[in-house]
């Protein structure tokens, strides 16, 4: 198996971060790119931004008949074109992309026709390369599952060994990945 073009990190990023050398745990590989595509999936599916850049051509949005418009992805690294009910507007002119979010203002006094898939986008929106903080969130999300799987832990809320005991935190993320997701989110306004 191979990791998909939705992978956060690579095989080689985990292996670096165990600390394992060439060939060491070639039976776990098979089981490391699962774990790897089941958080990128997790990432992908927390966030409402567009982790990896792609081109949006032609992307019909339904009008608000507001001032401002969301746009499906963002950040938005280039803006390329919009009709409106078939008439081109001029950013800058008709209005203001807020590239950061992904957010379309008319200017003041106007406002986004209210018809169904009326606005006609093409843009280009995403992370060139994916933001360091998430790579790294990834990186130890994915090495925790690998060591709850290899220890088979389960279900467990605690184990004890020798008399001691340890909780373990069996979340779907851990409070640090939490915060670094909630980054990803696009203010409504």
């Amino acid at each position: 198996m191979s990791l998909s073009d939705e992978a956060i990190i690579t095989l080689a990023d985990f292996q670096a971060l165990m600390g394992w050398g060439a060939g060491d745990h070639d039976e776990a590989v098979a089981q490391v790119e699962a774990i790897i595509e089941a958080v990128s999936a997790s990432f992908h599916a927390s966030v409402d931004c567009d982790l990896q850049e792609a081109v949006h051509t032609a992307d019909a949005l339904d009008g608000t008949g507001k001032t401002y418009l969301y746009l499906a992805h963002w950040p938005v690294t280039t803006f390329t074109s919009l009709t409106e009910d078939t008439v081109a507007l001029t950013e800058n002119t008709h209005f203001y992309v807020d590239y950061a979010y992904g957010i379309l203002d008319r200017y003041p006094g106007t406002k986004w026709t209210s018809s169904r898939r009326g606005i006609v986008v093409t843009y280009t929106a995403g992370y060139e390369e994916i933001p360091f903080d998430i790579k790294q969130a990834c990186l130890i999300e994915c090495a925790r599952a690998y060591e709850i799987a290899r220890k088979k832990i389960w279900g467990e809320e605690s184990r004890s060994v020798d008399g001691n005991s340890a909780s373990i935190n069996l979340d779907e993320f851990l409070p640090a990945t939490v915060a670094v997701l909630a980054k990803y989110t696009r203010p409504r306004v």
